[in-house]
């Protein structure tokens, strides 16, 4: 008789848009989301150009409407930051960022 042990990973990848316009009527591109897959742990937040927090979520489902305390944050660049774990290697935590462009 023989033994194969037989290693499977996972694909892992973080995909995040460039650029989303909340009033298109295009439905696809009206929100910011960041996709990752195979994810366990998730936070992402986003800030103005000064630093500030205009959003926060640890659901990896959940869509930013682009408003903030209800209106729609001014055209411009918002940088976005993401923490999360594999489920196939929930002890090694990894951490994205990048920047994102928002225009009406």
């Amino acid at each position: 008789s023989t033994k194969i042990r037989l290693d499977v990973m996972r694909d892992h990848f973080l995909f995040a848009p460039t650029g989303v316009c909340p009033t298109e009527i295009n439905l696809q591109n009206t929100g910011f989301r960041v996709y990752v897959a195979n994810i366990q742990t998730f936070e992402l937040t986003i800030y103005n150009r000064y630093g500030q927090v205009v959003w926060q979520t640890n659901d990896p489902e959940a869509t930013w409407d682009c408003r903030y305390k209800g209106s729609y944050v001014p055209t411009g660049e918002y940088i976005w930051r993401a923490k999360y774990t594999y489920q196939d290697s929930p002890n090694d935590k990894q951490e994205s960022a990048g920047t994102f462009f928002i225009y009406f």
